[in-house]
């Protein structure tokens, strides 16, 4: 039963590598076909280091989602090792978004070179969700100080009117 759903996660898994491969390769391909040979009067060398710098960051993380869910076979064709779930939640999620986020950013920058800016969404989202591991440090961060003295508050004299 264990090696059933074995097989099928490696099925899957292999599944989901020759859809990231073809999407890669698609959209990689078709970005530096229309930008650097069809308009290459229209690129800047900020375009230039933003793609260079976007497409090591999704190599990068294609390789890694490549490596860890790769089934791996035995020398008599058996199912070593399944790999890892490619669509467990996680840091294998995070990956996967930031692929996409990154492809999406690619085809978008063909229109306006405005969609860069969107490549801001990635630290920002990992700003907000470490906000919640960081802050309560931060909040706690003048705890060990001594606290001040809590004086009472000075009474206010009476004041007598004459009568008349």
């Amino acid at each position: 039963m264990a090696n059933n759903a074995s097989k099928k996660l490696a099925v899957t898994n292999q599944q989901t590598i020759q859809r990231l491969q073809l999407l890669f390769f698609a959209i990689n391909g078709l970005y530096v076909f229309i930008r650097f040979v069809v308009c290459f009067g229209t690129v800047s060398w900020a375009v230039a280091v933003a793609y260079v710098g976007t497409f090591l960051v999704s190599l990068f993380m294609f390789q890694q989602l490549v490596s860890m869910g790769q089934p791996r076979y035995g020398p008599s064709g058996d199912l070593v090792s399944a790999g890892e779930d490619l669509a467990a939640p996680g840091l294998t999620s995070y990956m996967f978004d930031i692929l996409y986020v990154t492809w999406f950013i690619h085809l978008g920058s063909l229109v306006t070179h405005y969609v860069w800016y969107l490549y801001l969404i990635i630290p920002g989202y990992a700003v907000v969700k470490l906000g919640g591991f960081i802050w309560p440090f931060l909040a706690g961060f003048g705890a060990g100080q001594a606290e001040p003295v809590a004086q009472s508050p000075a009474k206010k004299p009476k004041v007598k009117y004459a009568r008349r």
